[in-house]
């Protein structure tokens, strides 16, 4: 027995048609009792734990998303030569969707990262991360599944089952999304002997450099700011907007004039943050635990020449980085950020410069703590279908094909 899904392009996505065949390909005979298939979406989490003495702790968390069943054949009947049942589903918009499959009721609001048993449908996801020497082992996965069971009413052996994995995406609903631009200031202060005209283009003699080491409070001080303008939100594979503004603070230096600043690296990332909870409760044992995995991607990593790139007041980095031929890579291999029942992933933005003034070398890391990444297709909101509550019975003669899923829901 075998599941074929009709052919499609891409993946699928909230709202979609699944249809497909469930297959007898082999010329012999079946003993049916019940022939059925199952539409699920399920996530689940595991945490493993490492102590002494090679002993492991599990905690495991699941969530059933949804689940349709649709039964396509029933007996008993014994079935004759190669054989082929069609099915028709929907994914669905809301996680559950249908009622009679409600969430388990341990669940506690505080316990999940999103409460709302309506919310929307999460795309498929995968994340493993490995065990550290403080860090557990990480699994968390959203999947959905076919699968068809074939049921022959022996006691023993005889019955078959086939599953088939589908891929869902999630379109962004804006299609020209606000980048919601916000900025970072450090204030920069030192004091040098170099900020001083004389010494601006040449090295002080030893003479001159004794002449002035103990009385370091007398050197000039510059002092500026440096602001970096960094996106909130992203879309997955395009381009992301940054920009620099340099401000020196004359009141606050006593340096002759403002120095120039040399930019002399740059090094952007964004960080996957993948928040994972194993909520789990039974008569005999509950537990509760919630890990952080923080995995960076490098979007750019360019360091430029000795005094090759002054500073000045406003400045497009992207722009920059792409005249120095300084490679950038989009995040195209990032799920977009998403907050379900147990599973979360949001991202951070960190943009470190490097930087030279008055021949000292400084750094700083900017940072943005909450960044949203959209998805790369766009597809306008879905209008508001309103869902039965109950489902139609199931009412078929034996031995025959039952309606489909849609037809059992007409009435």
């Amino acid at each position: 027995m075998i599941i074929s899904i009709n052919s499609r392009t891409g993946p699928y996505k909230p709202g979609s048609v699944v249809s497909g065949l469930v297959e007898f390909p082999v010329d012999r005979d079946y003993d049916v009792e019940i022939l059925m298939v199952s539409f699920t979406g399920r996530l689940k989490t595991k945490i493993t734990e490492s102590s002494g003495n090679n002993s492991k702790t599990r905690h495991r968390g699941r969530v059933q998303l949804f689940r349709v069943d649709q039964t396509l054949f029933k007996g008993p009947y014994t079935m004759h030569g190669k054989q082929k049942f069609p099915f028709h589903f929907s994914f669905p918009h809301t996680c559950n969707t249908y009622p009679r499959y409600p969430l388990s009721d341990y669940f506690q609001p505080s316990q999940l990262f999103n409460d709302n048993k309506d919310q929307p449908l999460p795309a498929s996801f995968q994340y493993y991360s490995t065990a550290g020497f403080t860090r557990p082992e990480v699994d968390a996965y959203i999947s959905y599944e076919l699968e068809a069971k074939l049921f022959t009413g022996k006691t023993f052996g005889g019955d078959a089952t086939a599953t088939q994995r589908l891929m869902l995406t999630r379109d962004r609903l804006v299609e020209v999304p606000d980048p919601s631009l916000t900025t970072r200031t450090h204030k920069f202060s030192m004091r040098s002997k170099y900020l001083l005209p004389e010494f601006r283009d040449r090295r002080p003699s030893l003479k001159e450099k004794l002449s002035v080491s103990f009385h370091s409070w007398e050197m000039p001080v510059t002092v500026f700011n440096i602001g970096l303008v960094m996106p909130k939100v992203v879309v997955e594979g395009q381009r992301m907007p940054l920009f620099l503004n340099l401000e020196h603070d004359i009141e606050s230096s006593t340096a002759p004039a403002p120095p120039i600043i040399y930019l002399r690296k740059i090094k952007w990332e964004i960080q996957a943050r993948t928040y994972v909870r194993c909520v789990s409760a039974s008569m005999f044992h509950s537990s509760d635990a919630m890990e952080l995995s923080e995995d960076d991607f490098r979007i750019a990593d360019c360091a430029f020449s000795e005094h090759s790139v002054p500073l000045s007041e406003h400045m497009n980095l992207v722009e920059l980085l792409a005249g120095h031929d300084c490679s950038m890579r989009p995040a195209t291999t990032l799920a977009p950020s998403f907050k379900s029942f147990n599973i979360s992933r949001s991202y951070r933005m960190n943009v470190k410069l490097s930087i030279e003034c008055a021949r000292q070398k400084l750094s700083y890391t900017f940072s943005e703590p909450e960044v949203v990444l959209l998805s790369r297709d766009y597809s306008p909101p879905a209008p508001v279908v309103c869902q039965k509550e109950d489902a139609a019975e199931d009412s078929v003669a034996d031995g025959e094909a039952l309606p489909t899923y849609q037809e059992a829901f007409k009435s």
